[in-house]
């Protein structure tokens, strides 16, 4: 984690949590971790592409 995370919007902070979480079960980045964190998270791509600078912009 970024000592930066509290500075992007709180899905994006939601969505680590949920990845992190997704990890228990899948130590991995496979589809099979994937799924799972879409099950959880179905907008997980928006947050996941922000941070990843893809997309969005900080105010």
């Amino acid at each position: 984690m970024s000592v930066y995370l509290p500075a992007y919007p709180i899905e994006c902070t939601e969505y680590v949590i949920v990845h992190e979480l997704c990890h228990l079960h899948h130590a991995n980045h496979s589809p099979a971790f994937w799924q799972t964190v879409a099950s959880a998270m179905p907008d997980y791509r928006q947050w996941h592409n922000i941070l990843a600078g893809k997309t969005g912009q900080l105010d």
